[in-house]
């Protein structure tokens, strides 16, 4: 019961901490946007599974009968056809760090369609989710639930430009495989001659991921995402570049499956919801195996993971610029589906279970009149939740540049707490429960620990404005005001632009876990600059 109290708690501080609000350009009036999607795979019949051991020796004995093949060799278990039940994020994780391609819908059905099936779609409380994949059959599997589904005999895989007479005998057993289970598709031609179909060489599907940046108004490349593909039992991957640029690490004869997951190559990840566990994902459907270009309108649901990682990608970049402390790389990050409303940052995969929570006021009730989820809900999946660092609030109609400065101000927290702790952010989020209103999540001021609130606002405030004004060339964003609540971002923007030899850098500099109250930063920056009276004359001020 005390846990379940605390994290309650925790997960309340969702609510209630607010945030301050190799290509060329491409028009968004000439690209057909993606669909509305999340998207959600819609299954229909179910396929025969031309790779099962039985299938394939039933193809190698059509060939020897027909005198196709040149050679002989046994058919035998190569992998196996799986599917695992984690319990929880941490044997999801498990699963990954042994890089499974890990899929949440079977493989050997086929996909009808791609569609949007509503934005929130909760788990019930004791659903369970089967993540579907194969694996070498001498793999060791670790200590989670899971069923073999099939066994396999997966022909080995080639590299080749050009295909050799070991490599066509494959290809031939392959295809007699799924003739006989009824998949058969024709190869994508690479030449028509003399009204005959030449076989087809394999290809690796390569292209952009990008996505429209309504203050620019055109479309920009993706920041180092997870493309993946998938034939079958055929997987590959890869991840963007700075301009979004994908080549995955497979060749295909034929049209292949694409999906972009939301797992940035820095190390975080973005998720559509705070109760899940499972990274964000866009599905894109069947395409052609040399590559396709995945363009996200803002009527897309990806849009906002897009988005966000971006956003995240030049924080990064920005800490880089100007000397200022990163933030944990592999954070969990919620695009939150909504243009107003709160954000937060309360960190809570990295404070949970460090200390406890004990605020003053009666916070189940708190959390229940918000709505945010049950209560009973949460007792519920109180073991399988995969606790979020930060929530952002990322719609489109949001736009571009106002979701950078809302994710600028709670990376600037999570930069923040980089350097201070769990202990500091206790105390600070405390304060924001107990003394916090939804009118006025920070209070008055005057509680106890509200020094820790002020120096967190007026850091955060300050500095997605300093990086929004140097990203988009302003001399102020819409959202900017100096005297804001009791914690005055516009001192520590003062102070930098009228004293000379005291930077942003040297200003993140003072966020020591000694500095709890706004007097014991004033001070602090006196260190770094000889005007002293400077200080003092705008802190006054």
């Amino acid at each position: 019961m005390k846990k379940n109290y605390y994290m309650v708690a925790i997960l309340a501080v969702i609510l209630v901490i607010a945030a301050c609000q190799k290509e060329d350009d491409i028009s968004p009036h000439n690209i057909k946007n993606e669909p509305l999607a999340d998207n959600a795979i819609k299954l229909g019949k179910k396929l025969e599974n031309p790779y099962t051991v039985e299938n394939m020796q039933k193809a190698y004995d059509n060939l020897k009968k027909d005198n196709k093949l040149k050679s002989s060799f046994q058919i035998q278990t190569t992998d196996l056809y799986v599917r695992f039940l984690p319990k929880d994020s941490t044997e999801l994780n498990t699963l990954e760090a042994d890089s499974l391609f890990l899929f949440d819908y079977p493989l050997d059905y086929e996909i009808e369609q791609v569609e949007y099936l509503g934005e929130e779609l909760e788990l019930k409380p004791k659903e369970e989710n089967w993540y579907y994949t194969s694996v070498p059959v001498n793999y060791e599997f670790p200590d989670i639930q899971y069923e073999i589904l099939a066994n396999l005999f997966l022909p080995p895989e080639d590299d080749q430009e050009s295909e050799t007479k070991a490599i066509s005998l494959w290809h031939d057993l392959e295809d007699e495989a799924l003739k006989i289970t009824g998949n058969y598709e024709v190869p994508e031609p690479d030449e028509i001659s003399d009204s005959h179909v030449k076989r087809s060489h394999k290809h690796r599907p390569q292209g952009y991921v990008r996505v429209m940046d309504t203050y620019k108004d055109k479309y920009v490349g993706v920041e180092k995402v997870r493309v993946r593909t998938r034939r079958w039992f055929k997987y590959g991957r890869d991840y963007t570049d700075s301009n979004g640029y994908y080549s995955v690490n497979r060749r295909y004869r034929r049209s292949v499956h694409y999906c972009v997951f939301f797992k940035n190559q820095i190390g975080f990840k973005i998720r559509a919801r705070a109760m899940s566990i499972w990274k964000a994902k866009h599905h894109v459907g069947k395409h052609n195996r040399r590559g396709y270009d995945i363009n996200i309108g803002t009527g897309s649901r990806a849009w906002r993971f897009a988005t966000l990682n971006n956003a995240v990608a030049k924080y990064w970049s920005l800490c880089d610029r100007f000397g200022i402390q990163k933030p944990h790389s592999n954070l969990r990050l919620v695009a939150k589906n909504a243009s107003k409303g709160n954000s937060a940052t309360p960190m809570l995969k990295h404070v949970w279970g460090a200390y406890g929570f004990r605020p003053k006021s009666g916070i189940a009730s708190l959390f229940y009149k918000f709505g945010f989820i049950g209560v009973s809900y949460l007792a519920n999946t109180f073991f399988r939740l995969c606790l979020p660092d930060i929530v952002v609030t990322s719609h489109s109609d949001k736009g571009t540049d106002k979701v950078y400065l809302t994710a600028f101000h709670e990376l600037a927290h999570a930069s923040h707490f980089k350097k201070v702790g769990s202990r500091y952010w206790i105390k600070y989020i405390n304060y924001i429960i107990t003394y916090g209103k939804k009118s006025n999540p920070y209070g008055s001021g005057t509680g106890k620990n509200a020094g820790y609130c002020g120096v967190g606002e007026m850091w955060a405030n300050f500095c997605s404005e300093y990086f929004y004004r140097y990203n988009y060339k302003k001399s102020k964003s819409p959202e900017w005001k100096p005297d804001k609540d009791f914690y005055d971002p516009g001192f520590l923007m003062d102070a930098v632009n009228e004293i000379p030899d005291l930077s942003i850098q040297e200003v993140s500099y003072c966020l020591t876990g000694s500095v709890t109250s706004i007097p014991k930063l004033r001070d602090r920056l006196k260190i770094y600059t000889s005007d002293d009276a400077k200080i003092d004359k705008l802190y006054n001020k």
